[in-house]
């Protein structure tokens, strides 16, 4: 049983977890893919968000001109929220990603914000290697800015690029924790002052580029998948969810700000630093990919509660279980 979820943008929550809160926008289209529907959404401002949601079908074939191979697929597995989530496969050297070309069907996109969910704590990535992630193409399928996934002597990290120019420039590498993480790229244009800035959760390191002369550049098309660069040292999987697009603003968290019911079971979530009681009445079962953060204080009151194997609480956290 999963409890009612809430959608905030701009939030910083205390546990991240499962669905959105559909009635925030006006519905605009409906398209079937990765085991949900994309809803192209609109809000007065003219703001658009390209959105996962629920549905039955499994697959990758609705989104323009994917090109999947053996490296991109949609698995039950790979999901955050919902039905399906996408699955990179990253043994052998195969690319393969999922395009959304939703900016490119509306006036000229000056301004862009991404989010999506990743897990990468099953890939390994030799130190110094990695592939790339994300990038935003111009008409002329020009690379404006990406995002790659490397390998450190302490663990994947986020490595942004944009380009300023002829000039690629990049930022420092970004540290991804365990767990399920919130990615957030936001681009602006100027002449002199633009910008990108990357954030992991909102809570964890945050890097930005700017002066960036890039006023001419306008985004046609972003790529989502094993894009490029994947080769030796480079294996197992990466699971991708929830992506949302938008032309201005900020992308919120999929949060949850409870836990509680009858008998609640907890999967697919990461307890982010803070305060957060979770009641049920019955029984309280921490599933699969449950992660704590270092000050995150989780409470429990239930009849009986059961950690599947493997669950970890670092030093830092706290679950607090109290037996009713």
């Amino acid at each position: 049983m999963r409890t009612m979820p809430q959608f905030a943008p701009g939030d910083s929550p205390n546990i991240s977890h499962i669905s959105v809160n559909k009635a925030l926008y006006t519905i605009m289209n409906l398209k079937k893919i990765i085991g949900a529907t994309l809803r192209f959404l609109t809000a007065s401002a003219g703001i658009f968000l390209m959105q996962q949601a629920q549905a039955l079908a499994c697959s990758t074939q609705a989104w323009v001109d994917s090109n999947t191979g053996n490296a991109v697929t949609a698995d039950a597995a790979a999901v955050y929220e919902g039905n399906c989530g996408l699955r990179l496969n990253l043994d052998g050297t195969s690319t393969g990603w999922v395009k959304d070309p939703t900016p490119g069907t509306v006036p000229e996109v000056t301004e862009y914000v991404a989010r999506f969910y990743a897990y990468i704590d099953d890939a390994q990535l030799t130190n110094g290697q990695g592939f790339t992630l994300f990038n935003a193409l111009d008409s002329a399928s020009i690379e404006l800015f990406a995002l790659d996934v490397i390998g450190s002597s302490s663990g994947p990290v986020l490595r942004m690029y944009a380009w300023d120019g002829s000039v690629k420039e990049a930022a420092n590498d970004v540290p991804v924790p365990a767990g399920w993480r919130a990615i957030v790229l936001h681009w602006t244009t100027g002449a002199g002052n633009g910008a990108i800035k990357l954030s992991v959760d909102r809570t964890q390191d945050v890097q930005t580029i700017t002066g960036l002369s890039n006023a001419g550049q306008v985004i046609d098309s972003v790529n989502l998948g094993v894009v490029s660069g994947n080769g030796a040292g480079i294996s197992g999987i990466i699971d991708v969810d929830a992506f949302t697009s938008r032309r201005t603003g900020s992308s919120g968290l999929i949060i949850s700000k409870g836990c509680s019911g009858t008998s609640v079971a907890v999967e697919n979530t990461t307890f982010l630093p803070g305060d957060i009681t979770c009641t049920a009445s019955t029984d309280l079962t921490f599933r699969n990919r449950v992660t704590f953060d270092p000050g995150a204080n989780v409470i429990v009151q239930a009849q009986s509660v059961t950690l599947s194997r493997g669950t970890i609480v670092p030093s830092g956290a706290i679950l607090d279980v109290r037996i009713q």
